[in-house]
């Protein structure tokens, strides 16, 4: 009985927990995790006008805890969040292969530059770019 009370209050937890601290649970950066506010009017513009997919790779790690994290997140993310939102969160759960992961770490790998200093032509490599490393 106790267990199960443990796991349901684990649960709710992780319900109340915010996405940003969930992300990091789940993925080993350093760095703050992009919000909604950051992606740039005209990058969202192009992406949403040309339906350039977002794909967030909700498939990262195979351990049973983070299996349920990420479950979590894309149920929050279909019911929870505004348009903006669930492509910040894909943003940050961009796959780039050998461990580098979200829009962040690509800027920071590809361009060697912060992604605030990329420009929205790169932004938009960034996002397609993934696609090359994306699971099929």
């Amino acid at each position: 009985m106790i267990g199960l009370l443990l796991a349901h209050l684990f649960l709710i937890g992780l319900f109340i927990t915010p996405s940003d601290k969930l992300l990091g649970l789940l993925i080993n950066y350093d760095g703050e995790f992009l919000i909604a506010n950051e992606v740039p009017e005209a990058v969202e513009t192009y992406l949403v006008t040309n339906r350039v997919p977002v794909d967030g790779d909700y498939q990262l790690n195979s351990s049973s805890k983070a299996k349920l994290m990420l479950g979590i997140l894309q149920l929050r993310k279909e019911r929870f969040m505004t348009d903006s939102e669930r492509m910040a969160l894909d943003m940050n759960l961009l796959n780039y292969g050998d461990g580098i992961v979200g829009i962040r770490a690509g800027s920071e790998y590809y361009y060697k530059k912060p992604l605030t200093e990329a420009s929205d032509k790169e932004w938009i490599t960034l996002v397609n770019l993934q696609k090359i490393f994306a699971k099929k």
